[in-house]
């Protein structure tokens, strides 16, 4: 036989050392890959080859590894399954199994996906497993669909349900909520906007598309309400926040929106405006009432107190004036007696004039509000400003004792409570509105304390003008007094001022 000449020794070199090198770099991509190799022998599970990767997941060493099966990584509980599955690896060119339970050295549970392919190993066919471990995906997935649950469990409590809709793939989604307000079980259909539409009361489709049409051309964020009309005939109330998602060219890709029943809220709400309207009502009733009772009461001592009382004087005087001069004791008792005669007079008239002022329905409310604040600075000593119309004012009965009412509560409250020294009282026609304010310069009144008021008298004047269509706001500035603004509504054209 012929010696091989010297090339035939250098290639021979040259092709060892390539595969050296080949397997040199198999054998750092065998250990240093990601996924955990496992060597297997298909007709009886045990491992033949492992790489390091694996050894790391497990917590065993190659050796150790090499003494095991397939049996021997899994749990109990599971090898009926994963022992069918692994036959199932073992008949198939190239599978996958996902979520597998695997069981490391010291008894600790994870969770990999498994991929398989086959390999041949020392001349023999070998299945090769990859191990993914996804424990950490799989407890994410665990605490979505916790949190999910949760989510469904609120939107049920709170009948708010959500839903999106992929504009560029006409898919649409709900949740579980969607369908309970539509009146549908949960996903027992999939879900669409003519699904939607259909359930939209008939009166309110057209409304419906408007506002999502609108939204989408020009809106980020928009809500409204309307009817849903179920399959039973009932009709419900549902209120809608919608968002819109643009891409970079501005262009609405998906539209996000929540459902939420407001029917029973709105069925409350409108039986508190009734009640509300109903207290009204109720309150300018007994307003009325307890007017048209101190009438009836002044009237009353007018007739009968204050006409007997003057009879009386007028039947003292006669007696003084026939008793004889020379007795001093008789002139003194009856000069006594005819001035509690007086006082009694001025008393009754004092309390005439607090249930009723007289003024009020003989002259009008322009000569009221002057005297009424005439007879304050007398008995206060507090200044006083005028501004009212020059001529008097066609009111009703009800309109001159609502807005002398809240004069007096105003003036009382300038006494008790500002500390002031001026006051100004302007009475104005704007339009068709009879404006009222009462000014004063004292310490001021702040918009907590108006807020937060349970007074009778500051309620009492914010229903007056209410049950006549008006209002009152009262406004305070530390230091700068207080202003208490009432306006109502009345069919006079015009007025003016001094």
């Amino acid at each position: 036989m012929d010696k091989p000449d010297q090339s035939d020794k250098v290639i021979l070199d040259q092709t060892l050392e390539k595969l050296y090198e080949s397997e040199q770099h198999y054998r750092t991509l065998f250990d240093n890959t990601t996924c955990g190799l496992l060597f297997a022998n298909p007709e009886t599970g045990e491992f033949l080859e492992c790489n390091r990767r694996i050894c790391e997941m497990l917590g065993y060493s190659k050796e150790e590894l090499k003494q095991l099966s397939v049996a021997d990584i899994h749990p109990e509980e599971d090898l009926p399954w994963v022992m069918k599955e692994f036959r199932r690896l073992a008949n198939s060119e190239k599978s996958q199994s996902l979520n597998v339970t695997v069981k490391r050295k010291d008894g600790d549970i994870f969770y990999a996906n498994i991929s398989s392919f086959w390999i041949k190993y020392q001349g023999k066919e070998c299945l090769v497993g990859a191990f993914l471990d996804v424990t950490g995906n799989k407890k994410t997935e665990q605490a979505l669909r916790e949190q999910k649950a949760k989510l469904a469990h609120a939107q049920k409590l709170s009948h708010i349900g959500s839903w999106e809709l992929d504009l560029v793939n006409d898919v649409e989604h709900w949740s579980d909520e969607v369908f309970r307000i539509f009146g549908y079980a949960p996903q027992t259909f999939t879900p669409s906007e003519s699904r939607k539409l259909e359930s939209v009361h008939p009166d309110d489709r057209s409304k419906f598309q408007s506002h999502i049409r609108q939204g989408l051309k020009t809106r980020e964020k928009f809500e409204f309400e309307f009817r849903l009309l179920r399959s039973n005939n009932e009709v419900r109330i549902v209120r809608s926040l919608n968002e819109v998602i643009r891409d970079r060219e501005g262009e609405a890709v998906l539209l996000l929106g929540t459902l939420q029943d407001v029917t029973q809220r709105r069925q409350t709400d409108a039986q508190l405006r009734r009640s509300h309207e109903d207290l009204r009502r109720l309150t300018g009733y007994l307003q009325s009432a307890r007017e048209n009772e101190r009438i009836s009461i002044a009237r009353a001592i007018h007739d009968e107190m204050a006409q007997s009382l003057t009879a009386q004087k007028i039947d003292m005087v006669r007696l003084k004036s026939m008793l004889p001069r020379d007795v001093p004791l008789l002139e003194e008792l009856s000069e006594e007696v005819l001035q509690s005669i007086n006082q009694t007079i001025s008393s009754v008239q004092r309390i005439l004039t607090e249930l009723r002022p007289a003024l009020l329905d003989d002259l009008g409310l322009v000569a009221a509000i002057e005297w009424q604040v005439i007879e304050f600075q007398r008995r206060t000593g507090i200044q006083y400003h005028l501004v009212l119309p020059d001529d008097e004012l066609d009111l009703t009965l009800d309109q001159r004792t609502a807005l002398f009412r809240i004069m007096q509560e105003s003036l009382s409250n300038v006494l008790r409570h500002s500390n002031a020294d001026t006051v100004w009282v302007e009475l104005i026609v704007d339009g068709h509105w009879l404006l009222m304010s009462i000014i004063d310069n004292g310490k001021g009144i702040s918009d907590l304390e108006v807020l937060g008021s349970r007074s009778f008298g500051l309620m009492g004047m914010h229903e007056r003008a209410y049950i006549l269509g008006g209002n009152v706001n009262i406004h305070g500035k530390e230091g700068k007094g207080t202003n208490v603004s009432t306006r109502i509504p009345i069919n006079i054209k015009q007025g003016s001022e001094n």
